[in-house]
Parts: structure tokens; C-alpha cells; sequence
């Protein structure tokens, strides 16, 4: 097997060896370097927040208990709020509730990230409390 197919499996590169100019494939390489390598299995939340006008305050992350509690201020309807997020990886991962849906917070709600690799997982439970 010759060095540049080597370096295609080792890297895990969607580029055809017998296709790719040995540029194309530097360039492969350096990207993924430059991301941690392929596939990424970042399921991480950085940040999350509502729409319109939900006032609310900040949101507190636990990453290793995967939990995220939100206060709104008072008379805020919890009934069907847009919701936002950053997820830690660089637009490869993605969610199950798709940006600006429209979400029931009576009660906690789960939120289930997937890396790029399709198969890593990690589920939030996000508890909004509405403040007295």
C-alpha cells in the first residue's frame, strides 16, 4: 500500500487515492489535523437561549450530569418557546430539536446531541423553571 493510501485509511479521508492529486490529500490531512482528526465525537452544548421576547436568565450547563436549567421571569408562557443553541464542535455534531422549534417547557424536556460520527451520543435534560 502506498504512503498517500495509507495516510487516506489513517485519517479516516473521504478522498478517492486513485482520484485526488497529492495536494487534495495534504489538504485532507490538514484539515483534519486541524479539527482533532475525522470523525469528530464532540457532544457538547455551550450555549442555550429562547426567542422573541422570553426574558430570561442566563443558562446554567452541567456538562457531566447533562443538565441545563433555565429561569424565566415571571408570566412568561412556557408553553411553546423557540429555542437556540451553540453546540462545542464546530457545526459537526447535531441535534434533535431543530433550531427555533417551538418547545413545551411545562415539564423537563430531553435533548439529544449526535456527533459527526453518527453514532456518539450525549442526552441534555433541560428543566425551565419560571421565576416567582
Amino acid at each position: 500500500m502506498a504512503l498517500r493510501e495509507k495516510l487516506i485509511k489513517a485519517y479516516g479521508l473521504s478522498v478517492d487515492p486513485l482520484v485526488a492529486s497529492d495536494k487534495d490529500v495534504y489538504d485532507a490531512i490538514r484539515v483534519a489535523v486541524a479539527t482533532g482528526g475525522f470523525p469528530q465525537e464532540n457532544v457538547s452544548i455551550s450555549y442555550i437561549g429562547f426567542a422573541g421576547q422570553v426574558s430570561y436568565d442566563k443558562p446554567r450547563v452541567n456538562e457531566a450530569a447533562g443538565t441545563i436549567s433555565v429561569t424565566v421571569k415571571a408570566g412568561i408562557d412556557v408553553t411553546s418557546i423557540g429555542t437556540f443553541y451553540v453546540l462545542d464542535d464546530q457545526g459537526y455534531s447535531t441535534a434533535d430539536i431543530a433550531e427555533g422549534t417551538e418547545v413545551d417547557y411545562t415539564s423537563p424536556v430531553v435533548f439529544t446531541v449526535t456527533a459527526e460520527d453518527g453514532t456518539t451520543t450525549k442526552a441534555y435534560t433541560i428543566t425551565v423553571t419560571v421565576a416567582s
